[in-house]
């Protein structure tokens, strides 16, 4: 398994239930992190973590894998493409990728954005939607076979029980969740193998 983005916004996280590469790490028989911040990946080398420091839109970690997952990371990208073109020459023949990101179409979003209030990290620059994931997936040489909303703690008190209650009554039950989830396979029959133009 590789993990994408292994820091997960801040060195702070590491060793916590909600580190996202200790969950998957310690299901996987094998898993390697990689990053672009060479001090944050340092420190999780110390601490007997196998990181290193690769940006997989620009370079090959130099090994194949069966899983990659991106939790949270192609919103922060100008070039959310190249990610997934990274993530497919990342994988063997019947590998997968896995990613999450923040749902562009969260009531609660929507919401504050028509009042023109905004709580984003100043670093996402993009939202990813569904279709626009089958297209992006494509040009990769991969194909979407999946997607989902994961409801957050953000969206468990009386408002996120009512969104989700109105989302299972009118609309669809992902626009009470916070972020999206999108599995992808390697696709047989594309030549892509990650070399697509982004």
């Amino acid at each position: 398994m590789l993990d994408v983005g292994v820091v997960d916004h801040t060195i702070e996280r590491a060793g916590t239930s909600q580190w996202l590469h200790g969950r998957v790490a310690a299901a996987a028989s094998y898993a390697m992190g990689v990053d672009v911040l060479p001090e944050h990946v340092d420190e999780l080398r110390r601490r007997g973590f196998n990181a290193r420091v690769c940006d997989i839109t620009r370079e090959d970690p130099g090994e194949r894998f069966d899983l990659v997952v991106c939790g949270e990371v192609i919103e922060h990208l100008d070039c959310p493409g190249a990610l997934l073109a990274g993530a497919r020459r990342c994988l063997g023949p019947d590998g997968q990728v896995v990613l999450t990101s923040p749902n562009p179409y969260y009531l609660p979003r929507i919401r504050d954005a028509l009042r023109g209030v905004t709580h984003e990290n100043v670093d996402h620059v993009t939202y990813v939607f569904p279709s626009g994931l089958v297209e992006l997936a494509a040009r990769a040489g991969l194909r979407l076979v999946r997607w989902r909303g994961v409801r957050s703690t953000e969206s468990a008190g009386r408002l996120g029980r009512a969104l989700f209650a109105a989302g299972r009554a009118l609309l669809a039950p992902e626009a009470a969740c916070y972020s999206l989830i999108y599995e992808c396979a390697v696709d047989p029959q594309s030549p892509g193998e990650g070399r697509a133009q982004v």
